[in-house]
């Protein structure tokens, strides 16, 4: 299994707390992937992603905002 992660809002502000949030819950999932499962999170280029095992990092432009311009990028990725 291969999940996708919209980790746009993760670009510049690694305090707020949705990003506490994605990061605890990625954090937390790594240790639980079993053999075959991994993950990949999108985000900003600006973003320095950690190290975690089974999850991947893929830097993408995704527009911050208007959300269309935001989905329309998503998609494309």
């Amino acid at each position: 299994m291969h999940a996708v992660v919209s980790g746009w809002m993760l670009a510049d502000d690694g305090y707020s707390g949705a990003n506490r949030r994605l990061l605890g819950l990625l954090g937390s999932a790594h240790a639980s992937l079993g053999s075959g499962e991994r993950v990949t999170v999108l985000h900003h280029p600006s973003f320095a992603p950690p190290e975690f095992a089974r999850i991947g990092w893929r830097a993408v432009d995704i527009a911050r905002g208007p959300a269309w311009k935001r989905a329309r990028a998503e998609r494309r990725q």
